[in-house]
């Protein structure tokens, strides 16, 4: 399988990665989605977790922890750092510092890009090798 990659460049500066990572969670969440957050040293799973609770006060994003997690298929939104979850995925949203290990078995990534020149310069890096391995890449300026 070769996944679609999302890269979501924020050009607004009030906009903030994580608080766009929920929102998109949110939408997949809501078209039928399984969704995936994959977080790293940036953003990490904690975090993650306590602002799924409160970004949006009118909703809810049902949600847990991927390394507390008993049964998987009870929880459409699991997040975790440094273990993914098995099989196929569906929707993967990658807040980690590199590509993906689970690449193959991802239906769709997406990649938030925060407004800053370090930022700007690791995704087009990271754009060059999610081409390399043939993914079918688009952008998408916020």
């Amino acid at each position: 399988m070769v996944p679609r990659v999302d890269f979501y460049i924020l050009d607004s500066p009030g906009m903030s990665v994580p608080h766009m990572a929920c929102r998109i969670t949110e939408k997949a969440w809501k078209n039928g989605h399984k969704v995936f957050i994959h977080t790293g040293a940036q953003f990490t799973a904690p975090q993650m977790d306590d602002l799924l609770w409160t970004f949006r006060a009118e909703g809810f994003v049902p949600h847990t922890l991927y390394d507390t997690v008993v049964d998987e298929e009870d929880y459409p939104v699991l997040i975790g750092a440094s273990t993914e979850p098995e099989g196929e995925l569906d929707v993967l949203i990658n807040l980690g510092n590199g590509i993906p290990e689970s690449l193959a078995r991802c239906q769709r990534i997406i990649e938030v890009v925060a407004n800053a020149p370090n930022d700007r310069e690791v995704s087009r890096q990271r754009y060059r090798l999610y081409r390399e391995k043939g993914c079918e890449l688009h952008t998408y300026s916020l």
